[in-house]
């Protein structure tokens, strides 16, 4: 059995795992960390679903990968200036809220356990030679980030909305958001291109119109994690 060995066991890595496992190749994935997802802090991620005529989660499916992680779909997206809020719902999902981290029940762990449920070999604390590997799957570290992202974490027992904020005072060439599901939520800003200082200030006019527009119960909030690579 020919074997496969892969730098990273973030989402593409292991999703590159699966199917080679499933198509019979013993693998081996090798990660820096001591778990998947702990360049997360439990965020909250959207996965897009209106760019593909297929469902993403079907697409998901024809790659060997199953759903048992947390995703919520999401059919209606409030759009805002900041002073109007119009509500568009669709016939399908939008896109799929998704929690990240080292949490129960995030992409992550999901897609760690899928990976050792068929077998895949997974060497945390590892530090490889990319000349060593087959696939490279390092993530975005040390690479330019032309976008910063601000913003928190919290708990809420405030109802399920997803809001998407375009106003020049709370980002810069970018936008805002929040988003909600079940009883988590979060508000961030992203900018392009802005100082660390800029996004800090863009985030708390952002938090000022977000929670002047919404009424939110925000409980044990906490930073998010800030740095957005594209």
């Amino acid at each position: 059995m020919e074997k496969i060995k892969i730098m990273g066991a973030g989402l593409s890595g292991l999703s590159a795992a699966i199917s080679l496992a499933a198509a019979g190749y013993n693998v081996d994935v090798f990660e820096k960390r001591s778990d998947c997802g702990k360049r997360f802090q439990g965020d909250i991620n959207g996965l897009e679903n209106w760019s593909s005529h297929v469902d993403a989660i079907s697409e998901f499916e024809s790659m060997n990968i199953r759903t048992n992680y947390y995703c919520e779909p999401f059919k209606t997206l409030h759009l805002t200036n900041g002073e109007e809020v119009l509500a568009n719902t669709f016939k399908k999902p939008f896109f799929y809220l998704l929690k990240r981290g080292d949490i129960e029940n995030s992409l992550d762990q999901g897609l760690k356990n899928q990976a050792l449920d068929k077998g895949v070999n997974i060497h945390f604390n590892s530090n490889v030679k990319k000349e060593d590997m087959d696939i490279i799957s390092s993530g975005p570290e040390g690479k330019k980030h032309p976008g910063i992202l601000k913003g928190i974490l919290f708990e809420t027992e405030s109802d399920d909305i997803a809001v998407c904020l375009i106003n020049n005072k709370t980002s810069n060439r970018g936008y805002s958001y929040l988003l909600i599901t079940k009883g988590f939520g979060t508000i961030c800003s992203l900018n392009l291109r802005d100082t660390n200082d800029d996004a800090d200030a863009y985030y708390k006019k952002t938090y000022e119109v977000i929670t002047k527009l919404f009424d939110i119960d925000i409980k044990n909030e906490k930073k998010s994690m800030e740095l957005v690579i594209f």
